[in-house]
């Protein structure tokens, strides 16, 4: 059918491969995003082998001090820990690694369940129309009108800060924007010949819904989903900061931020590298949205 240039059947078609082909060519000319592609792949692969690449727990630990006598912290970057040590002594490299292990799981999951959630009530919304479009868009609306960073602040409080809780606090404020996005493909993709055949052969909503409606409506939904990767890190280093995030002695970005704002003068390097991380991390998931973003444009293949 219509929908022949994602799948068909379940099974890649040459439609598919060849589309998918182009979006990464197109991306390819992307300099920047490809640049972006490249740094996250690193940073990805640094965070899953944190272990190896800290040395393990001998002798640096990103929880334990480091066994040095007779006082090991606040030392600056030298020979051995490069990025010298925090004021418990534990060594500032691995605790950057383990935090970004932590930091990119809050922003990865959320962002996964943000865009699950909003595909979902998207494809409702736009399909069925009427009552059924009317509450789920106002609902969203909703939502969006609230202030996100002070309720997030509230909710970390009251259920406090674990690994899952600030999952589940960004979570339940990353997915309006997903669902807008895909109400509006739906609402034109349904007036398409493809699904009124669908309709015509008898094919139930769901099946309309999923099977042909949703891989059309996922190109908006990637750049969205990558986007938001880097907000939700914002959000959870912020919380963090403030002591409402991943609680100690487990590392991110954004405690290692709080940890150190004591020592900003006797201690600089220990706010450098989480700032920079954040900075620069935050950097490449936009630009490689935008790059994405331009790829993924249906108006390049007509």
């Amino acid at each position: 059918m219509a929908n022949e240039d994602y799948v068909e059947g379940g099974i890649e078609t040459s439609e598919s491969y060849s589309y998918w082909r182009k979006v990464f060519q197109r991306l390819k000319k992307h300099k920047i995003a490809m640049v972006s592609l490249w740094f996250l792949v690193i940073l990805i692969l640094m965070a899953v082998f944190a272990g190896p690449l800290s040395f393990g727990n001998n002798p640096y630990s990103y929880i334990k001090s480091v066994p040095w006598a007779p006082r090991p912290e606040l030392a600056p970057p030298g020979p051995g820990h490069p990025l010298g040590l925090d004021n418990m002594g534990r060594d500032a490299w691995s605790r950057l690694l383990y935090g970004g292990r932590v930091s990119l799981s809050v922003g990865f999951i959320c962002s996964f369940i943000g865009a699950a959630v909003g595909l979902f009530f998207g494809l409702i919304s736009g399909y069925f129309g009427g009552i059924t479009d009317m509450l789920i868009m106002r609902f969203t609306d909703f939502m969006l009108s609230l202030p996100v960073l002070p309720l997030m602040v509230v909710l970390s409080s009251v259920i406090k800060g674990s690994l899952w809780t600030i999952i589940f606090v960004i979570s339940i404020f990353s997915w309006m924007g997903v669902a807008r996005l895909v109400r509006g493909e739906v609402l034109s993709l349904k007036e398409q010949e493809f699904t009124e055949a669908a309709r015509a052969i008898g094919e139930t909503p769901a099946r309309i819904m999923w099977i042909h409606l949703m891989p059309n409506s996922m190109a908006p939904v990637i750049v969205a989903a990558t986007l938001a990767i880097s907000g939700n890190i914002i959000y959870e280093a912020t919380l963090s900061f403030l002591g409402l995030g991943i609680r100690q002695p487990t590392p991110s970005w954004g405690n290692m931020l709080n940890g150190a704002q004591t020592f900003m003068l006797t201690a600089p390097w220990l706010m450098w590298w989480p700032g920079i991380a954040i900075l620069v991390t935050t950097l490449a998931f936009n630009f490689l949205g935008d790059g994405l973003r331009d790829a993924l444009d249906p108006r390049l293949y007509r």
